[in-house]
């Protein structure tokens, strides 16, 4: 039982890690193409 919370838990904060690293590449292309414009 306590393996599979730990699994779980991982799982989550390799989510989340992911969406942040999208979000924050997101964030950074936006700023280089703002500055173009």
């Amino acid at each position: 039982m306590q393996a599979i919370r730990e699994k779980k838990k991982e799982d989550k904060n390799k989510f989340y890690s992911e969406t942040k690293l999208k979000y924050y590449r997101r964030k950074a292309m936006s700023k280089k193409f703002g500055r173009k414009r």
